[in-house]
């Protein structure tokens, strides 16, 4: 389970129209990419009837209706309900409660409702909501006196930031694998990358915190650092977000059996994964490739390791 549609109201009335536009055009364009992603998104059956975005404005109203405050382009009408329409629904006997409270106030929002319980199995479900609605990022929500967190999402930041902050809150290396392409969709990662996890010198939960910092770094900022082709720049590059990474030496690319331990397939090509970052001056690597055309040019990740082999040793 990834994502639930914020059913609570979105508070469109309570800002200039462009606004609340663009707004709408953002959530259609976290719906896009859930889609992209594979991610699952569900909603509530009754969306369209009981979702208020303006006061005594339903959802339906807005998407079909003459009688909005807002008069939207037929496009974004079309790709919203698009979505709507293929979103798997919560039927109501899977919903404990239908009234949430944020914010000391009480609202009828029972898709928040099913998140708020699947926190307490262990499952947390991100929540796609408006910026209109004034929910973002981690908020405390109340159903019947138990409190939980939930993670409201409104833009692309705050969508990888719900799939990281489930892989820091695990001590499961599985996941990691699970919801690595999710947390980091800017990299492609090599077939059996992961059993790597147990070839650093630490166990996976003493080194996580680590390895999710430099993952997040090469996603959100490897292709443009890479781009720069020279190698001092790109060291630099990655330096600026304090982390190390070097490329290997000519003198252990020329050794046969060095170089083979960092060759890796990727989309039937064989690549030298040439370049690493140094989760410890001396020990574990995440060894990477700046990327390929079959990789549309994202950094791809190829070996986790504690030290590959050198000349000589």
């Amino acid at each position: 389970m990834s994502f639930v549609l914020d059913d609570a109201p979105w508070m469109l009335d309570s800002v200039e129209l462009n606004a609340a536009v663009a707004a709408l055009e953002e959530l259609a364009e976290r719906l896009d990419t859930a889609l992209l992603r594979r991610e699952e998104v569900r909603c509530y059956a009754g969306v369209y009837q009981e979702c208020h975005v303006q006061v005594g404005v339903r959802l339906y109203e807005l998407l079909f209706g003459e009688n909005s405050l807002l008069s939207l382009q037929r496009d974004l009408r079309n790709r919203l309900s698009r979505h709507l329409d293929r979103i798997a629904t919560l039927q109501d006997d899977k919903i404990l409660a239908f009234d949430v409270t944020i914010h000391g106030e009480r609202i009828f929002a029972p898709s928040l409702a099913w998140a708020h319980d699947r926190s307490f199995q262990g499952e947390p479900a991100g929540c796609l909501t408006l910026s209109t609605a004034g929910r973002v990022g981690g908020l405390p929500v109340d159903v019947e006196g138990r409190l939980a967190q939930l993670h409201f999402v409104v833009n692309e930041s705050a969508h990888v930031g719900f799939f990281r902050q489930r892989i820091l809150d695990s001590a499961d290396a599985h996941t990691l694998e699970t919801l690595a392409a999710s947390a980091f969709p800017q990299l492609c990662f090599v077939d059996d990358l992961w059993r790597g996890l147990h070839d650093f010198s630490r166990p996976y939960r003493d080194i996580r915190d680590e390895v999710v910092n430099h993952l997040s770094i090469f996603s959100d900022h490897g292709s443009h650092i890479f781009s720069q082709k020279q190698n001092r720049i790109i060291e630099s590059g990655f330096a600026a977000h304090y982390i190390e990474v070097s490329p290997e030496n000519q003198e252990t690319l020329r050794d046969r059996r060095c170089r083979e331990a960092r060759e890796r397939e990727f989309c039937d090509e064989l690549l030298i994964f040439n370049w690493h970052s140094k989760i410890e001056p001396h020990q574990n690597r995440i060894h990477i490739h700046p990327g390929t055309k079959g990789s549309n040019n994202r950094v791809i990740v190829g070996i986790l390791h504690e030290h590959l082999p050198l000349p000589r040793n």
